[in-house]
């Protein structure tokens, strides 16, 4: 055997030892994308054994319209157009539900330069589909909560405007006026229409659950979890849970959402990557002293501080941050994320405090009015 054939051997090894441990999925298709090998993370991925992907198409794996995509994409790899491409993927599972993949597909050719086969490279995004569709349902609420909001307020006026008419029409005519029939109903109804405004501002107060006891800390981890594997591998994430942090009167859903918010926008402020740090810390504040804002209400308070070294703002920006549909992201934002914010301080009688300069980062501080109930969980620190 020559030393070349034999170079050709250990490489053949070396690729195949990687190909069977690679810890996501790895598939071998010839040009009509027939599976040829695939490797255990894949098959666990599907589903389906080796066998069993070898005797199937990538039609039966996913939705015609991926497949109709994917079939234009695959030619031009196959005839040399472009070496590789990436498109996110639906897959059914074999057990019937939905995983998602990130595939990459890249053309291999022979010593002649002629297409010899695709490899495949999956990773498994599918919690991460899900942490996005969670997400999106999120904001979507919020919008809701927004316009039920503002429907509540304005419809309410108009109710107010008819029972005050209605009432002075009522005195002004006998209790026997057979009108007084009339305008019962017509109280009836606007008391109806009351209901049903009590109902959306409540739902624009609370969206999903009620204000109660809810520990910061536990928000915090929470969250942390959750976007761990969203935020960029650029985002150097620092997470400080203080001792002795009170319980909030906050929504648990809503104090979650805010804290989302908080970190997925200094994530967007730092497009090249930079050090994000949330911390929880108790507070005392006796008066305006200290480093408490000047105008906050003596009292105990938990805080909530989020940094980041991004691009900051200025002091225009900075005033117009918690106008409802406000936003410095374009048609990528709602403009209602920081005015939750607001909502849910304003709502627990706390306060929001914002430092930003232009190119210098933000950072924002939460003072959050607590409960009569304790809670005293251990100070840990962590590190993306």
């Amino acid at each position: 055997m020559t030393r070349s054939s034999q170079l050709k051997k250990k490489h053949e090894e070396r690729f195949w030892t990687f190909f069977d441990a690679a810890p996501i999925g790895m598939t071998i298709v010839d040009r009509d994308n027939s599976v040829l090998e695939a490797n255990e993370a894949m098959q666990e991925f599907l589903g389906y054994s080796e066998d069993e992907l070898k005797a199937m198409s990538f039609a039966d794996l996913t939705d015609a319209r991926t497949f109709k995509a994917f079939q234009r994409k695959f030619h031009e790899l196959v005839e040399g157009k472009v070496r590789s491409f990436e498109m996110q993927t639906r897959y059914f599972h074999k057990d019937g539900h939905v995983v998602w993949g990130n595939p990459v597909r890249m053309a291999i050719v022979d010593t002649d330069a002629q297409f010899s086969h695709v490899v495949v490279m999956v990773v498994d995004i599918t919690e991460r589909k899900k942490l996005e569709d969670q997400l999106l349902r999120f904001e979507k609420l919020r919008a809701v909560g927004q316009l039920a909001g503002g429907v509540a307020h304005d419809f309410n006026s108009v109710l107010t405007i008819i029972r005050s008419y209605c009432e002075l029409s009522r005195q002004e005519l006998a209790p026997d006026d057979a009108v007084q029939a009339h305008l019962e109903k017509i109280e009836v109804a606007v008391n109806r229409g009351a209901s049903i405004t009590a109902q959306l501002a409540n739902f624009s107060k609370h969206g999903l659950g009620q204000i109660k006891a809810t520990n910061l800390n536990d928000a915090v981890s929470e969250v942390e979890g959750l976007l761990r594997g969203v935020l960029r591998s650029d985002i150097e994430l620092k997470v400080r849970l203080g001792r002795d942090v009170p319980t909030v009167q906050a929504e648990e859903t809503q104090l979650t959402q805010v804290i989302m918010n908080l970190l997925l926008n200094a994530q967007d402020a730092m497009p090249a990557g930079g050090k994000l740090s949330i911390k929880t810390d108790a507070l005392h504040c006796e008066g305006p002293a200290g480093d408490a804002p000047s105008d906050l209400m003596p009292g105990i308070y938990a805080v909530l501080t989020v940094r980041d070294n991004g691009h900051g703002m200025d002091e225009k920006t900075v005033s117009r941050i918690f106008e409802p549909f406000f936003t410095t992201k374009g048609s990528k934002g709602t403009g209602l994320g920081l005015s939750t914010i607001y909502g849910l301080v304003q709502q627990g009688e706390g306060y929001v405090e914002v430092d930003s300069k232009p190119e210098q980062g933000t950072t924002f501080r939460l003072y959050l009015s607590v409960t009569d109930t304790p809670t005293e969980p251990p100070e840990r620190s962590s590190t993306a």
